[in-house]
């Protein structure tokens, strides 16, 4: 948790006071202080998408609709997640699932990658984000967004796609469950 040394942070007085908190909580993203020693940590926090934007929302309450579906039905609710408008309102909006391992278990938007393993495969600019996806495993809440460059589906040039994703277990494996929005 912060100290009760006030922390110059270079937006914080920019920001209502009900949307911080002893985690430095924004709608739409975290950065967890808890044990940085000067506020910021080696470096800045993680990058969130622009908390004005309502796919932001809109993408977590979908993923979480999407764990507590999981949570109650495991792993038979995938066709309901691959078919149904609420969880695909959109070709590029859908559900995807890696395991801890990098392991897709699950892709509505391309379900071809079923079965096989992402670690260490990097987006157009050389970031390994589908092991970063995977770290939401790690952090206090269990959740993260991450930004990086992939095309849409049917398209081969890259866009810029920010992914919520938080973990779940699933029929007894430890997962990551997903969704994103192009910008």
């Amino acid at each position: 948790m912060m100290s009760s040394m006030t922390l110059a942070r270079p937006f914080e007085n920019d920001l209502p006071s009900s949307v911080i908190s002893p985690t430095f909580m924004i709608r739409g993203g975290s950065y967890d202080d808890s044990n940085d020693s000067n506020g910021w940590g080696a470096s800045p926090p993680p990058p969130t998408p622009p908390a004005t934007d309502p796919r932001v929302l809109i993408t977590e309450a979908l993923v979480r609709s999407a764990v507590s579906l999981l949570l109650l039905e495991g792993s038979s609710c995938y066709p309901t997640l691959r078919s149904s408008q609420k969880f695909r309102p959109q070709s590029d909006v859908y559900v995807f699932i890696y395991d801890l391992n990098g392991t897709v278990l699950f892709n509505a938007g391309s379900p071809s990658k079923e079965g096989h393993n992402t670690r260490g495969l990097t987006d157009t600019s050389g970031f390994a984000f589908h092991d970063a996806l995977i770290t939401a495993a790690e952090t206090k809440l269990g959740e993260k967004w991450v930004k990086y460059d992939w095309p849409k589906p049917g398209e081969s040039e890259a866009s810029r796609k920010w992914t919520f994703a938080k973990t779940v277990e699933i029929d007894g494996i430890e997962a990551v469950v997903m969704i994103g929005f192009y910008e």
